[in-house]
């Protein structure tokens, strides 16, 4: 990833849920491909990262006890 991006650790703040629309996420683009469509920035966690960032979100609601079955 570029910068800012580009850091080997990341975080996730987990205690502070909130509903937002897509349309107004940010996607990082690294430019536009031959056609002139941008080349977006994907990054993939491993699934047990994923388990790891969901019983976070469910300890920061005070909903622990539903961590049992991921």
């Amino acid at each position: 990833m570029p910068e800012p991006y580009s850091a080997s650790c990341m975080w996730v703040k987990a205690d502070m849920i909130c509903t937002v629309s897509f349309d107004r996420l940010f996607v990082p683009h690294e430019g536009k491909d031959r056609q002139g469509k941008r080349s977006y920035h994907v990054r993939h966690i491993s699934d047990e990262d994923l388990r790891r960032v969901q019983v976070c979100v469910l300890n920061g609601m005070g909903l622990s006890r539903l961590t049992s079955g991921l």
